[in-house]
């Protein structure tokens, strides 16, 4: 939970509202951050020791790498749906003229 936790605070964080740019160096930072705690926690919680950590970072990149499908699919359904960016905005309503 930690890691993903990371993972998506840093993701939001950075890339909220900031474009595709943004949204790629969210991408990237909180991918990087997943994959450290990742390496830490099979480290020592799982015994493996750095070498057999180490051996597993390959794999968590290619798991974070595939991140950049959920980039994809998010600006589709953006392409098609303009308003999913209203979805964080504090709503408002308008009295209609009779």
């Amino acid at each position: 939970m930690i890691a993903h936790g990371s993972l998506g605070l840093l993701a939001g964080y950075l890339g909220w509202k900031k474009g595709l740019g943004g949204m790629i160096v969210g991408w990237i930072v909180g991918g990087l951050a997943l994959v450290a705690v990742y390496f830490v926690g099979e480290a020592t919680v799982y015994g493996f020791g750095a070498a057999g950590a180490g051996a597993e970072v390959p794999i968590n990149l290619f798991q974070v790498g595939l991140g950049v499908l959920g980039l994809l699919l998010f600006k589709l359904v953006k392409r098609a749906y303009p308003q999913i960016e209203q979805l964080g905005e504090e709503a408002t309503f308008e009295a209609e003229a009779a």
